[in-house]
């Protein structure tokens, strides 16, 4: 006798390449790094040993992951992107047991395959949803990506460092299941090049070639420097919130588990969609940047009150930090011509390694002559002051 099972509609639909798969791509590849998050830079803190030589090794590592990533859509050309994205995942599950060996040339090599794996997912991971996702089907696509996150980000961050805490190599072990549990989704939707955009573009053959054309386009650049911004607050958040909450007298578990606080406004996306709509992307975008601004300086001023202050205020800024996430993105997706998409997708994802070098190198810079404080006092007006930068993209967005 056969027995028909009618399955929702929504798990058939993470059988095949769409929006819901690529969220959940994107949702275990969370968990791969969001285990670590928080324990990388106490990691790295104990092998370097203060904050100003901790902005040197981030500092040097995004460097050479900045570069790195014009690497990648040659390598897309010479070995398909599928076997790319493979390689960037092998680099994340390599990368967790270096970063554990509790070295400095250990953590350091860890660092470098994280940031280049991290690079290839982003970078593939992009250009499988402009192949695949249509128009303003694109404005979905982030929210939903975030949605299925938020769960890795939120206990992620403080599950690794209570883990490290009782078991040294726990969360380690924890990141490399999440980077083979990603691969073997992977593969498993069989997901291909769209064959169409494949044949209309070919892979330049200087891999820095895309620099110059992607920034003498205003709207990819202003698109970048939009990402860069967003991205930047959350690698001080992940990095220095700790490091300031250390040094403040807190307890690595309780710091750990305020960038967990902070992350679980993920969940909150769907609302934080629905204000975004009433107002339009660009709006959005200029008073997310407004709003963060304030608070992030407003929290670098009030360390010398109260650092308690500073934290919860921190935590209030991740609110439209979120918003950024949600749309910060698609002034590029809509921006970008078809033919130009594997050109100009590595370039614009270098925002991601942009960011690991801004916020370290204006740490390291800041921290020359003053308190740690005096960064995040720097970050708030930067981030301000993209407003006005958010405030000129099309009102078609």
């Amino acid at each position: 006798m056969a027995i028909n099972v009618r399955h929702p509609v929504w798990i058939h639909s993470l059988g095949a390449p769409g929006a819901r798969a690529f969220a959940l791509l994107a949702a275990l590849d969370a968990m791969t790094r969001a285990i670590l998050s928080t324990v990388l830079p106490l990691q790295v803190l104990a092998v370097m040993g203060s904050p100003a030589d901790l902005s040197k090794l981030y500092f040097l590592v995004s460097a050479v992951g900045l570069v790195a990533n014009f690497f990648i859509a040659p390598l897309t050309g010479l070995i398909t992107r599928r076997r790319t994205y493979t390689l960037g995942m092998l680099c994340l599950l390599a990368a967790a047991p270096l970063i554990g060996s509790a070295t400095l040339a250990g953590v350091a090599l860890g660092m470098l395959l994280r940031v280049f794996g991290t690079a290839v997912g982003a970078i593939c991971l992009n250009l499988y949803v402009l192949d695949h996702i249509r128009g303003r089907e694109l404005n979905e696509v982030e929210p939903l990506r975030l949605l299925f996150s938020a769960l890795a980000w939120t206990v992620g961050p403080w599950l690794g460092v209570t883990l490290w805490q009782w078991q040294p190599w726990a969360p380690f072990i924890i990141s490399g299941l999440g980077a083979i549990s990603l691969l073997a989704y992977f593969w498993y939707l069989r997901v291909g090049d769209n064959p169409i955009i494949v044949k209309a573009k070919r892979t330049p053959p200087n891999p820095f070639a895309s620099i110059i054309p992607f920034f003498r386009r205003p709207a990819l650049r202003r698109a970048w420097f939009i990402a860069l911004g967003r991205s930047t607050w959350w690698v001080s958040f992940f990095v220095y919130m700790p490091v300031f909450g250390i040094q403040s007298g807190l307890a690595p578990e309780t710091c750990a588990l305020l960038v967990s606080a902070g992350n679980a406004i993920l969940f909150i996306t769907p609302l934080l969609v629905r204000w975004g709509r009433r107002l339009g992307v660009r709006r959005a975008l200029m008073g997310a940047f407004v709003l963060a601004g304030v608070l992030t300086a407003a929290a670098g001023g009030l360390a010398w009150v109260e650092p308690r202050l500073t934290v919860a205020l921190l935590l209030l800024c991740a609110v439209f930090i979120v918003v950024l996430d949600i749309y910060g993105n698609l002034p590029f997706l809509r921006l970008v011509r078809p033919t130009e998409r594997l050109a100009m997708t590595p370039v614009f994802i270098t925002y991601r390694d942009g960011s690991e070098f801004t916020a370290p190198a204006l740490a390291w810079l800041v921290l020359l002559a003053f308190p740690l404080p005096v960064y995040f006092l720097v970050l708030g007006g930067a981030l301000a002051g993209l407003s006005q930068l958010a405030r000129t993209l099309p009102r078609r967005l």
